[in-house]
């Protein structure tokens, strides 16, 4: 709590001062687990819908009870894990990008500031 404090109030100085205040974006790891976490259901679906159209147009189970088509279903939901994984891991890698440039652009307005004492 009081970590927060200190930070609204470090914000309201900046702000007070004009210098510009660093955008609370969020961490590239966060945006990797939710893509990873929203592929889990999404892959789910789609093997159930893939499932169900496999077993209404082949003819069945094999005698011995394996499926051919089990293989293709396992590796299409690797697969489609790995594009939302790597979807979560480029989107992280931009966001981890848009977070330096804004650090840097916040620390040079403060180092302006301290060298010159104006904001402009």
């Amino acid at each position: 709590m009081a970590a927060r404090r200190s930070d609204v109030q470090a914000r309201a100085v900046r702000s007070g001062l004009g210098l510009p205040i660093e955008r609370r974006l969020l961490s590239p790891w966060v945006l990797v687990g939710l893509w990873s976490a929203a592929g889990i259901p999404f892959t789910a679906v789609e093997v159930v819908i893939t499932a169900r159209y496999i077993d209404a147009h082949s003819p069945g189970p094999a005698a011995d009870g394996t499926w051919a088509e089990a293989e293709t279903i396992a590796w299409l939901a690797v697969l489609t894990i790995a594009v939302f994984v790597v979807g979560g891991m480029l989107h992280g890698l931009v966001r981890h990008r848009c977070r330096t440039r804004e650090q840097r652009r916040v620390r040079n307005a403060d180092r302006r500031y301290l060298i010159t004492g104006s904001v402009d």
